[in-house]
């Protein structure tokens, strides 16, 4: 918890000096509310998993997570 407070203080002085534009603000909200939603879904899910098949989605997803990165840095243009 002390994380989200020095976060929210960052933020705030950052603002205060008008370094954060407000779009930025509403964007990291959005984004951050979604992840916290996502794994309150998710947990449920997880924990049913025998460790076996929750390796094998953890490898899945990792592999899926380079193939996006990879690309993006050969395939999008710069």
């Amino acid at each position: 918890m002390p994380i989200l407070a020095i976060g929210i203080t960052k933020a705030i002085v950052f603002r205060r000096f008008d370094a954060l534009p407000v779009e930025t603000v509403i964007r990291g909200l959005l984004i951050g509310s979604s992840l916290m939603i996502g794994s309150r879904l998710a947990k449920g899910f997880v924990l049913r998993l025998d460790a076996e098949r929750f390796r094998l989605l953890m490898d899945l997803l990792l592999a899926g997570a380079g193939l996006v990165l990879l690309w993006g840095a050969f395939v999008l243009p710069h």
